[in-house]
């Protein structure tokens, strides 16, 4: 019987179990599962919306869907942050006017 590294933590893609390296910090495990199931949800979702294929085009499409959703996040918070920075201009230009 194989030993378990304690510096790794199973997960499961696409029914496959996979052994991915950890460096062992507090809470490292429980987020590579978070992450792992994430990916996981994502490559189901392609499957039941494409039906059958093969099992790198399904992590393909599965790994542009994630992308995808990556990018989007950094545009949407690029916009929160220049709302935020127009928002604090004024607010000093409006204190300055004051103090002035």
């Amino acid at each position: 019987m194989k030993e378990e590294r304690k510096d790794s933590v199973e997960v499961e893609l696409m029914g496959q179990k996979i052994r991915l390296r950890s460096s062992g910090t507090s809470g490292e495990e429980a987020y590579i599962k978070k992450v792992s199931e994430y990916v996981d949800q994502e490559i189901q979702k392609v499957q039941k919306a494409i039906g059958s294929a093969s099992s790198l085009n399904i992590a393909l499409l599965a790994a542009m869907n994630i992308a995808d959703n990556y990018h989007s996040s950094l545009q949407n918070q690029q916009v929160i942050v220049d709302g935020l920075l127009e928002k604090t201009d004024k607010l000093v230009s409006f204190i300055d006017e004051r103090i002035n």
